[in-house]
């Protein structure tokens, strides 16, 4: 389907003040879609004060990255795509207005690849950004960490080491998966969503 409305900025008289941009995409044009498979690694890292952090070992400190990002009230998560070969660097997960504690996450038997993903490069990135405007969920149990970027139904995983990422029909990510977290990873985590 062919996206004709990117954005549109709209004005309003009152007080005349400038209305923020509104993304009019459709759910999921937007977001960033697989390409190829690569060989590679994550380092995981839980924190009480940046909660998720996703790094793909063997690249440089000094490699240039873009950040897609999802931007909403006080909830920020940011990818980090390498500028020349698009391929995913890391996942931060910044902060999180609100989570849910759920008693059980079900991880789908579906198809499930080794690897890393590198996206497409339809994406422009402007200042090295791509912010789109858009909540995401997160979900705790006591063994698994899950960010839904949108909810469209995952039909493969991209895995690697512990962590899943959950990719739609049309190949758009839709998801991570943290798994087999340890007592002070689910503690930190609890603690830094503010889940009592």
């Amino acid at each position: 389907m062919v996206n004709i409305l990117k954005k549109i900025k709209t004005k309003t008289y009152k007080n005349n003040d400038l209305i923020n941009n509104i993304d009019l995409n459709p759910k999921g044009s937007n977001m960033l879609k697989l390409s190829q498979l690569i060989n590679a690694t994550y380092n995981v890292e839980v924190d009480y004060y940046i909660p998720l952090t996703i790094e793909v070992s063997g690249i440089p400190s000094y490699a240039e990255k873009n950040y897609f990002r999802l931007v909403k009230e006080n909830s920020l998560l940011e990818i980090g795509i390498d500028i020349e070969s698009h391929q995913l660097m890391n996942i931060i997960l910044v902060q999180i207005s609100s989570a849910s504690l759920v008693d059980q996450i079900v991880v789908k038997e579906i198809a499930d690849k080794q690897g890393c993903p590198v996206f497409q490069s339809d994406i422009s990135f402007t200042n090295g950004l791509h912010d789109i405007n858009q909540s995401f969920d997160v979900f705790l149990s006591r063994e698994i960490l899950k960010i839904r970027l949108i909810d469209v139904e995952e039909t493969s995983y991209l895995t690697n080491g512990r962590v899943k990422l959950g990719f739609s029909q049309d190949g758009i990510l839709v998801s991570f998966l943290l798994l087999d977290l340890t007592d002070k990873e689910y503690a930190d985590l609890k603690d830094s969503f503010k889940l009592y």
